[in-house]
């Protein structure tokens, strides 16, 4: 979606995004370039997408989303972000609950972008597993290098792996 979206109280399950280049984003939702999204009280599971952002992503470039009090189960993301992958310029996630969801890397969030919030979030059985021989980098939440993450308030439950920054 390019321009502005609003998803409130809403379920998004069993969606697909399965192209494994780098247009395979973003199984539920897809922040296009120059968008932002706004997602409160909602739940996403079982959503795939082929390359990054099993439930949501956004593009690389001046894309934003924020996501308030929703839950995220059982998503994937093949290469990473298994339920959120923020590519573009921001992204803030707040009092939210990440449950086994899985990617190579960063198995609940992997971020390229920015700068990334994250507050008052639980993360629970989070996988980065392996592919194609490669093997899983970051379990929970992955972050690349020159880039600016803030955790507050964080919850990780067993198994515990690192929050690794690249």
């Amino acid at each position: 979606m390019s321009g502005s979206a609003t998803i409130n109280n809403t379920a998004l399950n069993n969606n697909q995004s399965p192209s494994t280049a780098s247009d395979g984003t973003g199984g539920a939702v897809f922040v296009d370039l120059g968008g932002t999204a706004t997602i409160s009280h909602s739940q996403f599971s079982n959503n795939l997408a082929g390359f990054g952002g099993g439930a949501v992503s956004s593009q690389n470039g001046n894309s934003s989303f924020s996501i308030d009090t929703s839950t995220f189960t059982s998503n994937s993301g093949t290469s990473g972000g298994g339920a959120v992958y923020p590519n573009g310029t921001s992204a803030s996630i707040s009092n939210s609950t990440f449950i086994n969801n899985s990617a190579n890397v960063g198995g609940a969030l992997h971020s390229n972008a920015t700068t990334v919030t994250v507050t008052n979030s639980t993360f629970v059985g989070n996988a980065a597993v392996t592919l194609n021989g490669n093997p899983g980098n970051d379990g929970a939440i992955d972050s690349r290098q020159g880039r600016s993450m803030s955790i507050t308030a964080l919850s990780l439950k067993i198994p515990l792996q690192e929050v690794e920054t690249r």
